[in-house]
């Protein structure tokens, strides 16, 4: 009996979306996938934040967010309660890349933080320059140094070279860099990122003779963010699309997807094969517009406001900054929200604790020669300090898929929606099963769901 399980934990996949691509024949591994696989969706809590640091963790740790606690993402090394991981490791290989805001565990054999980690950990040794260069590559922006990536990603050539990244990969990467000469074609990067990351997972499994893999890709929800309006221009401003011919950018996320299912079907035909996005996504009609700092540092020296104890960066528009108290940290909101421009707040911020999340507030288009002025004398351009991000037009929603495909490949179609922390739950449960066992995680979701079902009877 085959006891090999793969999770590909794929941030906010959007069922309609991946259903229009598999109805036009262009994801044939993904279409196989569902008609041989247990189908469920999820929910979750709709009354708090949609936030997938959050809701991933409920998912992985198979508990509430009051339970596990939290809040921003880095908040790997503080989380309450244990992931599944740590319960399945326990006599299975184990291998887990990118999990968000994922807790190490002693019981996997490789481990890479997810790429937002504080404190993050890394191991074996010899991932340490993969992981240093993905960092670098996911937290540039537009105004940072391309030579500096460029050089990280030449010094771990040899690596991967060693996960058997072959010469077309290494051809497509220098024609992004000539590209990028002229101008970023952002899209095609992030899609170059995810071959390169897959790859490592790939070989890390094959070289550990893998039992449980974990794998977490952000690279189609980051895609349908940034360019839902070229999928469906119909439902939003001409003004965001008639500038460009439209770019593949979210199909091709999904081909990629579709091509590590196909070489799972290859590699490990007997595995049992999970399919998880925590959230789902749909179009954002008030289109979101993000600008970003050229530098925080300046931000804060030009505009006078308190130096937090720690500063540190986690998605391309939003800082984490720490304060030795409380006190400091009302001190610094207080000259946050002292600054404007025109009449809108300047930063958003979030608060929890001795932390607070700090970004631009601003979400609709800045003129040019508005300024930013501070409330205590400071006037300055706006655009001298920030710089457009980009314009969002996926938001994230609370029904998310997930598919389990089992050795015996047979079809199941969930009618009703599970909760994502009793998915997790349940996920959780099997694992602590004999590793030699089949896990029948299909038949313990659908016991979950019945369980459910009477106690709600019951209540009702």
């Amino acid at each position: 009996m085959n006891n090999q399980i793969i999770i590909l934990e794929v941030n906010e996949i959007a069922g309609p979306i991946m259903d229009r691509f598999m109805a036009e024949g262009k994801l044939p591994a993904l279409e196989r996938m569902k008609r041989e696989s247990g189908i469920f969706s999820t929910t979750t809590d709709s009354t708090g934040a949609l936030n997938p640091w959050v809701q991933w963790v409920s998912f992985n740790h198979g508990i509430s967010a009051t339970q596990h606690c939290a809040k921003f993402l880095g908040d790997d090394s503080t989380v309450e309660g244990t992931p599944f991981w740590d319960i399945g490791g326990k006599g299975r290989t184990s291998v887990v890349q990118f999990p968000m805001n994922g807790r190490y565990s002693k019981h996997v054999e490789v481990f890479v933080s997810d790429l937002w980690s504080e404190s993050p950990i890394v191991f074996p040794e010899k991932l340490k320059r993969f992981y240093e260069f993905s960092r670098s590559a996911v937290h540039s922006q537009p105004t940072d140094s391309k030579w500096k990536t460029l050089s990280q990603g030449l010094s771990i050539l040899p690596f991967l070279t060693s996960c058997s990244l072959g010469p077309k990969f290494f051809a497509l990467a220098l024609r992004q860099v000539l590209l990028e000469r002229v101008r970023p074609v952002v899209w095609n990067r992030v899609c170059l990122f995810e071959k390169m990351s897959w790859r490592v997972f790939s070989a890390m499994c094959s070289s550990h003779d893998v039992q449980l893999g974990v794998y977490f890709s952000n690279t189609i929800a980051y895609l349908q963010h940034r360019y839902w309006h070229f999928l469906q221009p119909e439902l939003f401003d001409n003004s965001l699309t008639k500038r460009r011919s439209a770019p593949p950018a979210i199909l091709t996320g999904y081909l990629e997807l579709d091509g590590e299912i196909s070489e799972l079907e290859r590699r490990m035909p007997d595995a049992t094969i999970v399919l998880v996005s925590a959230l789902g996504q749909v179009p954002h009609l008030n289109a979101k517009v993000a600008y970003v700092p050229k530098s925080i540092d300046e931000v804060i020296r030009v505009l006078k406001i308190p130096v937090p104890l720690r500063l540190n960066k986690l998605m391309a528009e939003q800082f984490r900054f720490e304060f030795e108290s409380q006190e400091a940290l009302l001190e610094c909101q207080a000259e946050l929200d002292e600054c404007h421009v025109g009449t809108a707040m300047l930063f958003q911020t979030t608060s929890s604790g001795t932390s607070m999340l700090v970004k631009c507030g601003i979400h609709t288009t800045v003129e040019l020669g508005k300024v930013i002025d501070n409330g205590r004398g400071v006037e300055v351009p706006f655009f001298e300090l920030f710089t457009l991000l980009s314009v969002k037009t996926g938001q994230h929603d609370e029904t998310g898929i997930l598919w389990i495909r089992e050795p015996e490949r047979q079809h199941y179609q969930s009618p009703t929606p599970i909760p994502l922390v009793d998915a997790g739950r349940t996920l959780k449960n099997c694992l602590k099963s004999d590793p030699r066992s089949n896990l029948e995680l299909v038949n313990n979701l659908r016991l979950a769901l019945e369980s459910n079902e009477r106690n709600s009877a019951a209540l009702g």
